[in-house]
């Protein structure tokens, strides 16, 4: 008998980390801003405690923690701080290479699709649980098959629309 390996995937911005103090630097908030500069912000970024909670349960369970972001690949190492910061674990992370045309898109859903495809279709891996922020993006990980849930860190839709093109 094979043994699979179960995944959940995470998104990281807005999903495990609370980014509400650094918003006003995403280029939608102020248009001579980078994602880059955005990302790289990070190391002051809370977590949500239930989120981070899941995490830890997933993960004491056995199951392959991964994140999926579309920050860019030079945040990693501020990532991997963040997330060290506030004990949570993590197997994998897996940013955006801005520079891969076969990666850019502005909405990032094909990015986390092709990502989804390869875990899922990686020998012996079952993804258990895709976790995101923005509701079309839950909805993708629903259509590839993976159970999702959609988190809103802005309970108040006028706090949303401050952000993001909601």
């Amino acid at each position: 008998m094979t043994h699979s390996t179960k995944v959940a995937i995470f998104d990281a911005d807005s999903t495990i980390f609370d980014t509400s103090h650094r918003q006003h630097l995403s280029p939608r908030a102020d248009p001579d801003a980078t994602w880059e500069s955005y990302a790289l912000h990070c190391h002051a970024d809370d977590v949500f405690p239930g989120v981070v909670s899941l995490i830890r349960l997933l993960h004491e369970a056995g199951v392959t923690i991964v994140v999926v972001s579309a920050r860019p690949k030079v945040a990693l190492e501020a990532t991997q701080s963040a997330l060290a910061k506030h004990n949570v674990p993590v197997d994998i992370i897996r940013l955006l290479n801005p520079d891969d045309p076969d990666e850019w898109h502005e909405d990032h859903t094909e990015f986390k699709r092709q990502v989804a495809r390869i875990i899922k279709d990686a020998p012996n891996s079952q993804v258990v649980l895709a976790v995101e922020d923005w509701p079309h993006l839950a909805a993708m990980y629903h259509d590839e098959g993976i159970p999702s849930i959609c988190v809103n860190p802005f309970p108040d839709e006028s706090s949303a629309e401050k952000y993001y093109a909601v």
